[in-house]
């Protein structure tokens, strides 16, 4: 029964990028199980339970409204629906390429539009944390620990002092 199901799907998809093929490159994708049109990376497009939704804004929405074609309402888990800016296409245009690009077309440029009034989200900023050091200045800091705690070279060695069975002594440095 699912194979059915998606083989009317498909041949959907196939029926409607044909229709779309005069409007350049436009690519299907799944999105929530259901078919969606992309031109230039930009959702356009949808099929919802064998229907047809274009995307619409303020010029083409009375377009739809004045041909009483319906709005694609998202319905949730919890049985909220959420009016989505897609309308139907109508009928007629199902069969014939030109008037599906006379609907398609404003449904594209809708989209491109919506795209780039979105501004990117900010980068979420890490918490203000302890600077570490550059590496430059962390082999300076290497350096200088390490020239704290190597010995003298032996011309320069002072004398220093041994303990010896329970008393201090002067001793040479020792010779290397």
């Amino acid at each position: 029964m699912a194979s059915a199901k998606s083989n009317k799907a498909n041949e959907l998809v196939a029926h409607y990028l044909e229709l779309f093929e005069q409007l350049g490159d436009i690519k299907p994708k799944l999105v929530f199980g259901e078919h969606a049109f992309f031109f230039q990376g930009v959702m356009f497009a949808l099929i919802w339970d064998g229907v047809l939704y274009v995307r619409v804004d303020a010029t083409s929405r009375p377009k739809h409204e004045a041909l009483g074609l319906k709005p694609f309402v998202y319905v949730n888990r919890e049985g909220r629906g959420t009016a989505m800016p897609y309308f139907e296409v109508p009928a007629s245009a199902s069969d014939d390429a030109d008037e599906m690009s006379v609907w398609a077309r404003p449904a594209i440029a809708a989209a491109l539009a919506a795209s780039t009034k979105r501004k990117p989200k900010p980068a979420k900023q890490k918490p203000a944390a302890k600077q570490k050091p550059a590496p430059k200045q962390k082999l300076a800091a290497k350096q200088k620990l390490a020239a704290k705690t190597t010995k003298a070279p032996a011309s320069r060695a002072r004398p220093t002092r041994s303990v010896r069975d329970g008393r201090a002594t002067k001793t040479a440095a020792r010779r290397g």
